[in-house]
């Protein structure tokens, strides 16, 4: 029987530089190798493990020390006969990325691994769900599809040459098939056409070719009992000797050695036996622990948050801290100003961020000289100042962008550029500067916060004047006081990741710039570079952001630049503008989800964006049009906004968190807690187009829509009755798009449907009581899908008659 994948164990210490068309995942059991792939090196240690996508030269060396580790070859033929497209390109490293999906992989490894040794015919079938388990995870989240080539480096005519490159080469193989047989059908010269496939495949076209024939030989040798002879004419070899070579040079045997080899069944008499007794003993070793490791992780009950009252540390809170307006002149409307005025009643942010104040600050007369106006901008810092918000103003300029989906812009901006000289900017970020600390005294400039992004242009020398401008601003800014914070480069978390060394390394040169902290953004996004080309795909990965982080941090680290505090400035679920999910109480979930994460983690969350009204235009015209605000374009709070809320009534003292659950206290017999039933993206929530969604369809974006119990024990409390009172948002209660689904979505509201439609999007609320047994309070909490909730647990104080 033909198997999409097998398997086979690691032990020599090198390999020759080699590819083939089968997919393979190299998974390291012990020591540590090096993997040399698309002129990049990289190191993977234990429990690291790697996916060789087809066609792609690979070579393997391991360290001083001993290796052990397994290679799962996957059928490219059949993978692509089951994808029904022959453009499969995955991206699997643990040693650059880093998310919850490499956790599940190694785990179902490490079940195929303590299954396949065991040795036992029953098993096989076991063994085989496991590797249809692997590939569906594969192929879930790791797949990365031609159409989330980054839009502004797609290039339709390049792709489908690629393709009819690819595709000529596969129909004709078998035939004595030349590079300037090739060229003619291209109409290209030979040298240009080799010079194109070197570029785009990473192989010469007689590589390829090879890699070809080779491909569709193995399949001859292994499951045919054709003369070796024959198998070599009928794959486009003109003689044995040839095909013997190519063969050789890729498998280091013969054909006729690599038909025993596969034809060895018994897994004890092939691969076990060949290795030394010290490599077997080493991988019993090996496999006793994963079992025993396998055996832990299903006894314990990951709901279960069990916390001692007596144990506290400070909630490092970071929910409140930023309140995004994005365009200054967003702060001149009065219905902006109006809802910015109620979110900052209800939740108590720190800190106003916006941006593009030079925009309007700057002029030019009649005769092209720079001429300044401050009156709208002190109008607008009065406002903030006068409902108690802090400006943390991004100095560089920022188009307004309205997107339907990461591929495709609703509308844009042209590039403003403000100045034609360095020394223009410095002069006006000079006068700028006084002018503030002459209205609002150096105590007041003292405590705001200032950022600057890193694709930033502010004069026509140059396309990128970052680190000219972001020098000058901080050098001005430290003259003043050197308690005024200046942060950047407002990289995007994921999107951006191929380019973080590049940046630190640079700016760790320029000493003098070093930034008061790092700001960052955050969309869900991941970008894989191949070829040349990248590519971007929607994560499904559930700690996405902190696991970003931790891939920064470490760039940081080796680059100087370890004791920066970091701030995600902007975060969200995507960038999409129009996309149903953000109305939804998924995304309320979601955004919980993320706050308890980054508890301790990050300084900031500054979610993007404070209201629907940010992003009105021509074709949002009805009450909800699936932008991500926290409140509506007529003020109504989303399940976004009841997320802030629940998580701004915790306490300061922190007792213990999980995936689903965070408790805190006041140290005065009062507990706070909030959780969620957050739900992972399944692959089509992954790959569809954010605009097309429906809200109809929302349940089948995730992987499950199930219900789930959580159980909380608290250790050393009062002995005696708690009131809990429970508030929750979920599709049944205080969700705006159930709600208005239920009113049939009407396109336009009138102004009594939409106050009702106000009013109704409430939390539901729920009291009981319970008693503490033995110092313990122990509860559970059945949450509905996508469900948020706030709990408070009140200690009962009884007189005594």
């Amino acid at each position: 029987m033909r198997e999409i994948m097998h398997l086979e164990f690691i032990t020599d210490r090198e390999s020759r530089t080699h590819l083939h068309q089968d997919l393979e995942i190299i998974y390291i059991l012990k020591g540590d190798v090096e993997i040399l792939l698309d002129n990049k090196s990289y190191k993977l240690s234990e429990n690291d493990f790697i996916l060789i996508n087809t066609n792609k030269k690979h070579w393997i060396k391991s360290g001083k020390n001993s290796v052990l580790g397994l290679r799962f070859l996957i059928d490219y033929q059949i993978l692509t006969e089951y994808m029904k497209t022959n453009q499969l390109l995955f991206w699997c490293n643990t040693v650059t990325d880093n998310e919850e999906s490499y956790t599940l992989l190694r785990k179902i490894m490490d079940q195929i691994l303590s299954l396949y040794f065991d040795g036992a015919e029953a098993d096989a079938f076991r063994i085989r769900s496991l590797m249809n388990e692997m590939l569906y995870l594969l192929t879930s989240n790791f797949l990365v599809r031609n159409e989330m080539k980054k839009a502004a480096l797609l290039n339709n005519e390049e792709d489908a040459r690629v393709i009819e490159i690819r595709n000529y080469i596969l129909t004709n193989y078998q035939k004595q098939l030349s590079l300037n047989d090739l060229a003619e059908q291209m109409h290209l010269s030979s040298a240009h056409l080799s010079r194109y496939i070197k570029q785009n495949f990473g192989i010469s076209f007689l590589e390829y070719l090879n890699n070809v024939r080779l491909f569709h030989a193995v399949d001859d040798l292994v499951y045919s009992n054709k003369k070796i002879i024959n198998i070599a004419i009928d794959n486009g070899y003109p003689t044995p000797t040839a095909f013997n070579k190519a063969f050789r040079d890729c498998y280091q045997m013969t054909p006729s050695e690599y038909r025993s080899k596969a034809n060895e069944t018994n897994v004890d008499d092939g691969q076990m036996t060949r290795m030394t007794k010290e490599k077997q003993r080493e991988l019993k070793k090996i496999i006793r622990q994963k079992k025993n490791y396998l055996k832990k992780e299903s006894l314990q009950d990951h709901s279960l948050l069990v916390v001692d009252a007596e144990q506290i540390r400070p909630l490092k809170s970071v929910c409140n801290e930023i309140l995004n307006v994005g365009d200054i002149t967003n702060l001149m409307r009065s219905d902006v100003r109006s809802q910015i005025h109620f979110l900052q009643n209800k939740l108590n942010f720190k800190y106003i961020r916006m941006w593009n104040m030079l925009r309007q600050l700057v002029y030019k007369d009649d005769e092209e000289h720079i001429q300044l106006n401050f009156t709208q901008l002190d109008r607008i810092l009065d406002f903030c100042l006068e409902i108690h918000l802090i400006p943390h103003i991004e100095i560089g300029y920022k188009p307004v962008i309205l997107m339907e989906r990461v591929e495709k812009q609703i509308y844009s901006e042209a590039d403003t550029i403000l100045f034609q000289t360095l020394e223009e900017y410095e002069e006006v970020l000079k006068r700028w500067f006084m002018h503030l600390i002459n209205r609002y005294g150096l105590e007041e400039f003292e405590t705001w916060r200032f950022e600057m992004r890193r694709d930033i242009t502010h004069y026509p020398q140059k396309s990128d004047t970052f680190f000219e401008c972001f020098p000058t601003a901080k050098k001005l800014l430290r003259e003043l006081s050197p308690k005024i914070r200046l942060g950047g480069p407002g990289i995007i978390l994921g999107y951006e990741n191929y380019q973080y060394d590049d940046l630190f390394e640079k700016w760790k040169e320029i000493p003098e710039a070093e930034p008061d902290f790092i700001s960052v953004y955050s969309f869900g996004y991941v970008t894989v570079e191949k070829d040349g080309k990248y590519y971007v795909k929607k994560s499904v990965d559930s700690q996405y952001t902190n696991h970003q982080v931790e891939l920064l941090k470490e760039v940081l680290d080796r680059n100087g630049f370890s004791d920066q505090k970091i701030y995600v400035t902007e975060w969200n679920y995507s960038i999409s503008n129009r996309n149903v999910l953000n109305d939804s109480c998924a995304m309320g979930a979601y955004v919980m989800q993320n706050l308890i994460q980054a508890e301790n983690m990050v300084e900031s969350m500054g979610w993007w964006h404070a209201t629907d009204l940010l992003t009105e235009y021509h074709d949002t015209d009805t009450a909800l049009n699936g932008d991500n605000g926290m409140l509506t374009c007529d003020g109504i709070q989303k399940p976004v906004y009841y997320a802030f809320e629940f998580m701004n009534k915790l306490h300061t003292g922190m007792l213990g968190k999980n995936e689903n659950l965070l408790i805190t206290t006041n140290e005065k017999g009062r507990y706070t807690l909030v959780c969620h039933n957050s739900k992972r993206l399944c692959y089509h929530g992954r790959t569809v187009m954010e605009n097309k969604i429906r809200i109809e369809d929302v349940d089948e974006l995730f992987e499950n829509t199930e219900p789930i119990r959580l159980k909380v024990q608290i250790h050393n409390v009062k002995p005696g009755i708690y009131r809990m009172k429970s508030s929750f948002i979920n599709r049944e209660h205080g969700s705006v798009q159930d709600l208005w689904t239920q009113m049939g979505k009407k396109k336009n509201l009138s102004r009594s449907e939409s106050d009702y439609l106000n009013r109704i999007t409430v939390p539901h609320i729920k009291i009981t009581e319970i008693e503490s047994t033995e110092n313990i309070l122990n509860f559970e909490i059945d949450l509905q899908p996508y469900e948020i909730r706030l709990i408070k647990l009140d200690y009962q104080y009884k007189s005594h008659k």
